[in-house]
């Protein structure tokens, strides 16, 4: 399972699981290789501490974004080679 989160917030796309001690960037998406679920729910959890949050009058808390996490699962027969 691979997984990718974006947020879209003013018109501009961030990457949500940038690699370690880096902001989040918008050059590319990070495609990250979860084998667990602790290791997926890792990067869900990671990538909503990288939301942008922006105070509203009507919302203290409103994200006044879009956030899209995705997942993208392979499935391979038996008598193929695992990569």
């Amino acid at each position: 399972v691979d997984v990718s989160a974006i947020q879209i917030y003013h018109d501009q796309v961030d990457d949500l699981l940038p690699a370690e001690g880096q902001r989040p960037s918008r050059d590319g998406v990070r495609k990250l290789r979860c084998s667990t679920s602790c290791e997926l729910l890792d990067a869900f959890s990671k990538a909503r501490r990288s939301l942008i949050y922006a105070e509203t009058r009507m919302n203290k808390a409103s994200s006044r974004s879009h956030a899209i996490f995705q997942l993208r699962i392979l499935r391979r027969s038996s008598s193929e080679p695992a990569t």
